[in-house]
């Protein structure tokens, strides 16, 4: 376009000059300037271009400073992305020296180093240098926006694998108070509360993260199950049975309901004498839905009628024939009741059915009460051989059934 403006203007140039000499007169107060028109003509354009030129190179002295920058990005771009990839791979390959160099170099050249620096923490952690970590931490921390909670909780991560968990969990906290609606913090807390079995603070919590937009609710309910069974059992282990009557009551009903928490609570009765209660609550729930769980600890409980829980479980046993836990339940229900034959019957019918060094045992103990010791040594020594056996691929033994 300025070799086409310039053709045009040495055109109409050529074209005023062949006209003839006209006469300009310019008058400015006391001034009087007179020249040919034709110079006068040439004189405008040329001045014109020049002030043209002089325009343009002003806009692109100004331009110089802005394209410079848009370059300078450009390029730091380039560099960043080079190194950010770079200590990516060399951290999935386990380099991690040249990770951390990867990453601390590529921070020099990104406007948001944050990944840099968690990246090149991560990196000197695996190399055993905590004071290195914590440097890159603290440039990780003075680069966050604030407004989110990464650079915390990429430094809780490594706290925990160092078992740094008071560290942790006071870090935890803050950020809790900070980010409320951050769901991915109460995650790692509900797992450092689960950790240290502070089950009253894992059930607080749940009932926080209950209130948060796309929880995994099932993942919830999980975890509230698993933490009124660490209630029921530090109930039952402090040795006081109405501590454990008050934790189960404490429990919501909806969960009271729960197989899971029923086992838990069994569980924990019997450690403690009468505990009739937990013959009852077994027979209820095993009138409705079978629980192989439940059948087993029946066999230990102790009911108001031990002959009423015999006939129960007889009574399950023709709706379930040849069940191996129920036959070794109703065998130690016929010892409870000192039917020492009908034990032996129905122990020995499960031993056909499934041998265990469980079933070994109670058989072995059995026979030692009736006075056969050589056959009871002889099922001693099986469970014993059962229990040590390696298992072979599939579950399966190599000890096959007594003979």
């Amino acid at each position: 376009m300025t070799i086409l403006g310039g053709l045009f203007l040495a055109v109409l140039v050529g074209v005023f000059a062949t006209q003839g000499d006209g006469v300009m007169v310019l008058t400015f107060g006391d001034w009087t300037i007179q020249t040919s028109t034709n110079f006068f003509i040439v004189a405008i354009l040329v001045l014109f271009v020049l002030l043209y030129l002089t325009i343009r190179l002003l806009v692109r002295l100004v331009r110089i400073p802005r394209q410079y920058r848009s370059y300078r990005d450009r390029r730091n771009m380039v560099r960043s992305d080079h190194y950010l990839a770079n200590g990516m791979m060399a951290m999935i390959e386990g380099d991690w020296r040249s990770a951390e160099r990867s990453f601390s170099r590529g921070s020099r050249f990104t406007r948001a180093p944050l990944l840099n620096y968690i990246g090149a923490a991560r990196a000197a952690q695996r190399q055993g240098d905590l004071e290195a970590r914590d440097d890159y931490l603290r440039l990780a921390h003075k680069h966050s926006s604030g407004k989110s909670p990464a650079a915390g909780i990429a430094q809780v991560e490594l706290l925990l694998e160092q078992k740094q968990t008071e560290q942790a969990l006071a870090i935890l906290k803050d950020l809790a108070k900070r980010f409320p609606r951050q769901a991915e913090v109460k995650y790692m807390l509900l797992d450092i509360y689960t950790r240290l079995e502070d089950w009253h603070a894992v059930i607080e919590l749940l009932d926080e993260l209950k209130s948060i937009k796309n929880v995994d609710n099932d993942r919830v309910r999980g975890q509230q199950l698993q933490a009124y069974a660490g209630l029921l059992q530090q109930a039952g282990n402090s040795g006081d049975d109405v501590q454990l009557a008050r934790t189960w009551i404490s429990i919501p009903k909806k969960f009271r309901r729960e197989l899971y928490l029923i086992q838990a609570y069994v569980l924990q009765r019997i450690r403690f004498p009468d505990h009739f209660d937990a013959e009852i609550q077994i027979r209820n729930v095993l009138k409705k839905e079978w629980d192989e769980t439940l059948v087993r600890l029946y066999g230990f409980v102790r009911g108001h009628d031990p002959v009423q829980q015999l006939d129960f479980a007889e009574e399950l046993l023709r709706r379930r024939p040849h069940d191996p836990v129920l036959l070794m339940t109703l065998g130690r229900l016929c010892l409870q009741n000192k039917l020492w034959g009908k034990a032996r019957a129905y122990l020995e019918e499960c031993l056909s059915v499934k041998p265990s060094p469980e079933l070994y045992r109670e058989l072995a103990a059995l026979l030692e009460r009736l006075g056969e010791t050589e056959r009871a040594a002889k099922y001693y020594q099986q469970g014993l051989r059962l229990a040590t056996e390696p298992e072979l691929p599939g579950g399966k033994r190599r000890l096959g059934r007594s003979e």
